[in-house]
């Protein structure tokens, strides 16, 4: 379980550092006194004219390469999730029994949620960037092959499931002596 909880911090970081990533890329679209310099005449750049003859100076904006190194820190980082992820399934996979009772939950129920938790968060990561791409595609392929043999795994159980008998629900009898009865069923 504690394999399970480091993944669901991995993407859940992941999914912070994509949306801090697309903030800061949404933020260099729109020009404001930091990123054209502050106009000194009243009314502003608009309805003003310069008392200099120079052009105000445009700073300089964060580089181009920052989304394509971000969304490959983001894959790694899923990657290393989804490593995780499959350790941490690998035994129980291996000795999955059969459900003994009609209402036994599937025991790697909490991996498969987490598996295609991550798989949206990866879905999430676009990017028209070549090498981004290149990372990407073997993780969703593995992630998808990972996601299909819980699956797999998942239907077997329920199959098993299908043909044990229903439990009925009883009601424990008790005598307390009270009140003369000794027989309290229902």
């Amino acid at each position: 379980m504690q394999r399970f909880h480091e993944a669901q911090v991995v993407a859940t970081k992941a999914c912070e550092d994509h949306e801090d990533s697309i903030s800061a890329y949404i933020s260099t679209l729109t020009l404001s006194d930091n990123a054209t310099g502050e106009s000194l005449d009243s009314g502003g750049r608009l309805w003003s004219r310069s008392s200099s003859s120079s052009p105000p100076s445009i700073k300089t904006v964060s580089s181009s390469q920052a989304p394509v190194t971000e969304a490959l820190k983001k894959l790694r980082d899923m990657e290393k999730a989804i490593d995780t992820l499959i350790a941490e399934s690998e035994q129980p996979l291996q000795t999955l029994d059969k459900p003994s009772i009609c209402s036994q939950v599937f025991p790697l129920k909490s991996i498969l949620l987490a598996a295609r938790t991550l798989q949206g968060n990866l879905c999430s990561i676009i990017s028209r960037d070549s090498s981004v791409r290149a990372t990407k595609s073997p993780i969703e392929e593995r992630l998808s092959a990972f996601i299909l043999k819980l699956k797999n795994a998942q239907t077997k159980w329920n199959k098993h499931l299908g043909v044990l008998p229903e439990e009925k629900n009883h009601i424990p009898i008790f005598d307390t002596g009270e009140c003369g009865f000794t027989d309290m069923s229902i």
